[in-house]
């Protein structure tokens, strides 16, 4: 049963590399570029995150991050309400 499932998994994947293969092969038939499938994740990464402002939960968190980092085993003072 499992060799089935694998067997189709990998039908379906060399039909899809074929249909890709197909379709690059007409685009430099007709003198277009070939447009990657799958972007590099440095390039993703950077898209992602290009004008994006950072929200002001993130800040919070990362203060509290840094706060955490930071304590020396000193006792803390106590707070009055």
């Amino acid at each position: 049963m499992e060799q089935l499932a694998i067997m189709i998994v990998a039908f379906f994947m060399c039909f899809l590399v074929y249909r890709q293969g197909i379709k690059d092969g007409q685009r430099l038939q007709h003198e277009q570029t070939i447009q990657p499938i799958i972007k590099s994740p440095v390039t993703a990464y950077k898209e992602h995150t290009e004008g994006k402002e950072v929200k002001a939960d993130s800040k919070v968190i990362m203060q509290g991050i840094e706060n955490m980092l930071a304590y020396d085993g000193t006792p803390q003072k106590e707070v009055i309400k």
